[in-house]
């Protein structure tokens, strides 16, 4: 597990739990995006398989997530009942290797359907011997709390700049540049990579951090005005939805380090982010995006 970012205590205690011969039959991997959870889960699966090379392909184990929609180029709204029967048909049968683990990840396990969730916990009700399933989750109230019940929670934290520094610097980032990109990264590992692979991506992520800092101050029709490229496409919401959930995240990681300068709006930045969780919801449930974004506009003073 030496390639992850961070969560040196996380890996320690699955180090321990493998070669002890400890493992749970389920866990849940909570925390915020990008923060590293998936890429531990597979790390763990690649330890326990046995897994060489930089694919995590094995028939013991199975990777589930919302599908994408053919037709909108988007993923679909939740993870469906038929993807967990399928799990479950794959876990009825004896694991690849004889005498092995079979392993499932789930991710964004917040998006399972009710359905779905109800299979999964027979499941996880009777689990059979050598199967072990990780939900992976921003937000683990969102699952049934009988799911809950029946596994053990890992939280990951955000991990420490300096642990992000040190990774980007193996890269081949400037030391000056790995210090920027280490703290825009507000302690999340992924961003740190992506950018690595992208740098447009991590231009859009200063250019929205910019904007957010420009909308304090400003009147209405100002911060309007501001945004106004959100809704370039006004005949596909769908496309504008995403993009805006998009930028939203961004704004709420960037008002979180904005809370710890204690600047003249600090009071104002709990309240404009519950209201950026919620327009967050209110997007994926399909309520129309401008009504969605000018709610968010007023929330900011």
């Amino acid at each position: 597990m030496n390639n992850i970012i961070g969560h040196t205590h996380i890996r320690s205690f699955f180090d321990r739990c493998i070669s002890q011969g400890r493992l749970n039959h389920a866990y849940i991997f909570a925390g915020p995006r990008h923060v590293g959870k998936r890429t531990v889960a597979e790390m763990i699966a690649r330890t326990i398989l046995s897994i060489t090379g930089t694919s995590c392909a094995h028939p013991d184990l199975v990777t589930l997530a919302r599908e994408y929609d053919e037709k909108t180029g988007t993923r679909k709204k939740d993870i469906s009942i038929a993807q967990i029967r399928e799990l479950i048909g794959r876990f009825s049968q004896s694991a690849f290797v004889r005498g092995g683990y079979q392993i499932a990840i789930i991710d964004g396990a917040e998006y399972l359907n009710t359905a779905a969730a109800n299979a999964l916990l027979k499941t996880l009700e009777e689990p059979r011997a050598q199967t072990i399933v990780i939900l992976v989750t921003e937000d683990e109230s969102a699952l049934l709390p009988t799911i809950r019940s029946r596994a053990q929670t890992v939280y990951f934290s955000p991990v420490p700049d300096s642990h992000i520094y040190d990774w980007l610097i193996l890269q081949g980032i400037t030391p000056d540049r790995a210090v920027v990109m280490a703290r825009d990264a507000c302690g999340l590992p992924g961003y740190a990579v992506m950018w690595t692979h992208d740098e447009v991506v991590y231009t859009m992520y200063r250019e929205e951090k910019e904007r957010l800092r420009s909308l304090f101050s400003r009147s209405f029709h100002e911060k309007i005005e501001t945004v106004e490229d959100f809704f370039a496409d006004r005949d596909d919401h769908i496309t504008a939805r995403s993009r805006i959930i998009d930028i939203f995240r961004i704004w709420t990681i960037a008002l979180r380090e904005y809370l710890y300068e204690q600047g003249e709006y600090a009071s104002s930045i709990p309240r404009i982010l519950d209201t950026l969780r919620r327009a967050e919801l209110q997007l994926q449930k399909n309520v129309h995006p401008r009504l969605v974004v000018e709610h968010v506009l007023l929330s900011i003073p």
